[in-house]
């Protein structure tokens, strides 16, 4: 399980720093996805889980308040909550 989330993490880590260093562009969903080797949907669910917002969300806010908006403020990303069986 940590293995896992050390790699949701980079990657999503992984798309914060595309969509910032993008953020003009107002990347697609899919091409954040394709820079991170996932799919579209995958990305989605993921970056929600982690940073709390989607990731067009997060593009959409300035370059200089991206990276607390999408870590809600906090230093480090959340733990994303687990599902109920």
């Amino acid at each position: 399980m940590k293995n896992t989330n050390t790699l949701q993490f980079a990657r999503i880590a992984a798309a914060i720093e595309y969509l910032y260093d993008h953020f003009r562009e107002q990347p697609a969903l899919a091409e954040v996805a394709a820079h991170v080797h996932v799919s579209p949907a995958h990305l989605q669910r993921q970056f929600q889980s982690w940073a709390g917002v989607s990731p067009k969300k997060c593009c959409n806010i300035s370059a200089s308040k991206m990276l607390s908006a999408c870590c809600n403020g906090r230093a480090a990303f959340r733990r994303p909550r687990s599902r109920a069986a």
